[in-house]
């Protein structure tokens, strides 16, 4: 207690004292603030009054202005306005006097202008302004132009109407006395097997992993009509040799077909180009990469019986060709550094170095497959990529969704990469959905004696392409949906189908192009018919479209993930049309 007595009192005196020190030394502190006012303000200037009488005349007002003095005082400030008018009217009076220039017309005739470029374009620039104009002349006033159909190059926009020829095409165009041209008649490819993809014996759909590819199918349709092809022949010869653009409508056979489920309002339609038997069709050279797993995961059985099928399969490669091959596992080993022709040395020395191939290594899928994607094809030319895996790596990226979307998203070159495996171990997945998203097609052999028959045999299909970076348009028709997408190179021995929706009470005309290039030169197919005077297909055509766009969607899942709008739209497919998938409830 007598402690806190004594603190609480010296508490006291120590804050007594430093209040009475800081009240002593406030009076000598200086403090600032506002000085009293000046007792006096001293002006600047100062005023003085003189009389009217004697202020002197002035004898220039206006030194600073525009030169012009004006000889009295207004009186009034409108006075002033109305001279500074005057004064820009005289000024304006100058400008409008006509100036005199002696011998103006000789002058100029002796002078000329150096011309900084050429007046006469070359060759090439003239033909691309030439059809440019031509293409504007004829879109804009087509009445009354006469202008040869093989000087313009075809619209890039636009499909040509009723009896035209694939290009924009004036009324005199057609040479004297030549037949009409009309609609190309409608055929039947009923005789030719149909072939949903993985459609079994029973009518049922196997799961997507378990589908077979479509099977190329010999069928010859009819030929078009005597008359057209001779009226058509003079021009396509003329054409041929005049420009780097070739129409192939009289070199392949198209087939439409239509199908109307009972009780729905929109029909479904597909449509078939095959090459035409006997046709003068040039076969395009291409360039061809092997890719073979050669990793632990294969065994050597399988390995022996993969080299041999690729062996044969390099053998049947024609000298224009272009060819590499790649053995991987966990780094990948090149034939050559790049593409070589495939001449009989180069040809030999690849069957040395598919010899004695052994299965080891961790297997690393996408660093073999990307530096193959990124290699370009020659301009024109097919660029074919055959891999064959198991489709079960081990390192590296390792995830299948992300390896199909990473290498087809680098594959920017266009190549088409078709996937073959072997046995009863094989991922179909990324089989099938890396060969869907890069325009090809894959196939499992599950006996392994059989690789070796079956690989160079689904290899062989694919060597003879006619038409490369394949591409359709369609007029009339919702393109939304039709199915495929990308369509593969165009090639001998396989049809190009694709399938979609119409509406029969809207929908009559139907017209597709094919478009593509062959070497330096690009090619052209243009098919018009009548939806509604078209061969009648059955149910299996509306299941086949079914069945390509349930391929669709789920290659839409793999490249944007599992959103619940794809996955409920294919759902509703596969249970409408008896499809079985993966994603199955």
């Amino acid at each position: 207690m007598t402690n806190r007595q004594t603190l609480m009192a010296a508490s006291i005196l120590i804050t007594t004292a430093f209040h009475g020190l800081v009240l002593g030394v406030a009076s000598l502190v200086p403090l600032y603030g506002l000085s009293p006012p000046p007792s006096k303000v001293s002006l600047p200037f100062h005023v003085r009054f003189r009389d009217e009488a004697s202020v002197p005349p002035v004898a220039n007002e206006n030194k600073k202005g525009n030169g012009t003095s004006l000889a009295t005082r207004p009186d009034k400030i409108e006075d002033l306005l109305k001279r500074e008018a005057d004064v820009i009217k005289a000024l304006d009076s100058a400008l409008n006097k006509t100036a005199e220039m002696p011998n103006l017309a000789g002058r100029l005739a002796q002078e000329s202008l150096p011309s900084e470029r050429p007046l006469d374009p070359d060759a090439d620039t003239l033909a691309r302004v030439d059809a440019k104009v031509i293409e504007i002349a004829q879109e804009n006033a087509r009445v009354g132009i006469d202008i040869p159909r093989r000087l313009v190059a075809p619209s890039q926009g636009r499909i040509v109407g009723e009896n035209e020829f694939p290009v924009l095409r004036g009324p005199s165009d057609a040479p004297e006395g030549a037949v009409a041209l009309g609609d190309m008649p409608t055929v039947s490819l009923l005789d030719m097997p149909v072939h949903p993809r993985g459609e079994s014996a029973d009518g049922q759909s196997p799961p997507i992993e378990d589908t077979a590819p479509l099977e190329p199918a010999n069928v010859s349709l009819p030929s078009l009509p005597q008359v057209d092809v001779i009226a058509r022949a003079p021009v396509m010869e003329n054409i041929r040799g005049e420009r780097p653009f070739e129409f192939m409508d009289d070199m392949v056979d198209i087939g439409l077909e239509t199908y109307l489920p009972p009780g729905e309002k929109d029909g479904f339609f597909r449509v078939r180009i095959v090459p035409k038997k006997g046709g003068n069709i040039e076969v395009l050279p291409q360039d061809v990469t092997f890719v073979i797993d050669a990793s632990n995961s294969i065994v050597q059985r399988k390995l022996d019986a993969t080299v041999k099928g690729a062996r044969d399969a390099v053998a049947q490669l024609k000298s224009n060709d272009r060819f590499n091959i790649v053995v991987f596992r966990d780094t990948p080993a090149f034939f050559q550094p790049g593409l070589v022709p495939a001449s009989q040395d180069n040809l030999g020395d690849a069957l040395k170095f598919l010899t004695n191939v052994q299965s080891h290594g961790e297997t690393d899928v996408f660093s073999a497959l990307r530096p193959v994607i990124q290699t370009p094809p020659r301009e024109g030319v097919s660029g074919l990529v055959v891999v064959v895996t198991d489709g079960r790596p081990t390192i590296g990226l390792r995830d299948t969704r992300a390896l199909i979307n990473d290498l087809t998203n680098e594959n920017v070159q266009g190549n088409e990469i078709i996937a073959y495996g072997g046995g009863n171990t094989v991922n179909r997945y990324l089989l099938d959905l890396l060969a869907y998203r890069n325009r090809g097609e894959s196939r499992v052999e599950s006996a392994i004696d059989g690789i070796g028959r079956d690989l160079p045999a689904f290899v062989a299909q694919f060597s003879e392409p006619i038409l490369a970076n394949l591409r359709a348009d369609y007029i009339d028709i919702d393109a939304a949906g039709v199915f495929p997408k990308q369509l593969p190179d165009f090639r001998k021995q396989r049809v190009v189908t694709v399938y979609g929706r119409f509406n029969p009470k809207k929908d009559g005309g139907f017209v597709m192009r094919l478009s593509g290039m062959a070497l330096s030169k690009k090619k052209e197919i243009i098919f018009r018919s009548d939806l509604r005077k078209s061969a009648t297909g059955d149910a299996d055509l509306a299941r086949n479209w079914a069945f390509q766009k349930v391929y669709f969607l789920i290659g839409e899942i793999c490249r944007l993930g599992e959103k619940p709008e794809l996955i409920n739209e294919m759902r509703q497919l596969c249970k409408k049309y008896g499809i079985r998938t993966s994603y199955d409830e």
